[in-house]
């Protein structure tokens, strides 16, 4: 994110320790007990087959912009794999 005349802020995220089986299984369970998957068949392995996904993507497109805004003020937003 950068504005007029600022130094920009750069996020870079560890995506292996944020997608990986233990967090499927974390996030599968907080789920599960908070009511939210009511009706819903997604189990812990889809999870899993979801978080290996977005791992693949991630490595084969890397570096690939998602999000482009920029404001009238001169606000820029980037989001990038």
């Amino acid at each position: 994110m950068k504005e007029p005349k600022k130094c920009g802020i750069y996020l870079v995220l560890p995506t292996r320790l944020a997608l990986n089986r233990l967090s499927a299984r974390l996030l599968w369970r907080a789920l599960h007990a908070s009511g939210k998957m009511e009706g819903c068949r997604l189990g812990e392995e889809d999870l899993n087959r979801l978080f290996r996904e977005v791992l693949r993507i991630k490595r084969k497109y890397r570096g690939m912009e998602l999000v482009d805004v920029r404001c009238v003020d001169g606000t820029v937003v980037k989001l990038r794999l």
